[in-house]
C-alpha cells in the first residue's frame, strides 16, 4: 500500500492510476486520507458502478432476509396439530422457595 500526498498524486496522476492496478494508493492531504485509488483495469464499467451503488446492496440484503413465519403457521404448513392452552413461563430460582415459611417470632 503506497501513501502520497495530494500534490504529489495531482502532480505524478498518471503513474499513481498505474500503480493502483497491483497496489492500493492512499492519497492525503495535511496527513489525512482523503481517498483511495484502487484499479479497476480489466473490470466491466457496469459491474463497477453496481458494485459501488449503496441502494443496489440494500435491496440485495433486504431480499436475502427470510421471511418471518410464525411457529403456528409453520406447524400449519406442516400439518402438525395445533397447541392447546397457554405456554408456559419459566421463572427465576428464588433462594427462599422450598423453605418453609418462617413464623413471625422470628
Amino acid at each position: 500500500m503506497k501513501i502520497v500526498g495530494v500534490r504529489a498524486a495531482k502532480a505524478a496522476l498518471s503513474e499513481y492510476l498505474e500503480l493502483a492496478q497491483t497496489e492500493r494508493v492512499i492519497v492525503t492531504h495535511h496527513g489525512k486520507p482523503v481517498a483511495l485509488l484502487v484499479g479497476l483495469q480489466g473490470y466491466d464499467l457496469e459491474d463497477v458502478v453496481t458494485a459501488s451503488d449503496t441502494a443496489f446492496w440494500k435491496r440485495i440484503e433486504a431480499r436475502r432476509k427470510p421471511p418471518t413465519v410464525s411457529a403456528e403457521a409453520d406447524r400449519h404448513a406442516l400439518g402438525a396439530p395445533q397447541r392447546k392452552g397457554a405456554r408456559r413461563t419459566r421463572t427465576k430460582h428464588h433462594p427462599e422457595a422450598g423453605k418453609a415459611p418462617r413464623s413471625r417470632a422470628e
